[in-house]
């Protein structure tokens, strides 16, 4: 299994990336904030709305959640442990993990022989109410990203620039 961790600002296009790369082969998607939205939920966020002051909420509990007790990280190296090797014989799968955070991002890579990606829409205008959002760049910066992916055509030109990477990092 081939471990992807994704990054972008605000709407940028990750999900509907990783979902059309499931055309071209078998994929599996989990963020580090899922967990996070779950118990914003229980605090009363109506799990819908992405305004700058939720964004911000959502960024500054995940980060205390990391800080307590690294529960994002454990969380996706869990996700990785609940499908590394049941899948053996058949077509490649992909694991997408959507992570912001450069020290996170980092250490995924390294515990998880994951490759990163950063998807880039010029499009969406740059959100900087959070640390999350703001620092999406802050990777490429430190570490460079292995890929990068510009959302900037239509839905056919993304699935295009999907099945390439899928061709690149597992071949076919």
């Amino acid at each position: 299994m081939k471990v992807v961790i994704v990054n972008g600002q605000g709407r940028s296009g990750k999900d509907t990336f990783c979902d059309l790369c499931g055309y071209f082969t078998n994929v599996h998607k989990y963020s580090s904030v899922d967990e996070i939205k779950r118990m914003a939920r229980l605090a009363g966020w109506d799990g819908k709305t992405k305004d700058e002051k939720t964004r911000k909420f959502l960024s500054d509990l995940k980060f205390l959640c990391s800080e307590y007790s690294d529960m994002p990280m454990r969380l996706m190296k869990e996700k990785f442990n609940s499908l590394n090797g049941i899948y053996e014989g058949e077509k490649e799968q992909i694991l997408f993990l959507m992570s912001r955070e450069c020290e996170e991002i980092y250490r995924a890579k390294q515990e998880l022989n994951a490759i990163t990606l950063l998807i880039r829409n010029p499009n969406i205008a740059k959100i900087f109410s959070n640390s999350a959002d703001a620092n999406v760049e802050e990777y490429q910066d430190k570490y460079g990203y292995d890929s990068i992916i510009n959302n900037d055509g239509t839905l056919d030109d993304l699935k295009a620039k999907a099945s390439e990477f899928v061709y690149k990092i597992i071949g076919g």
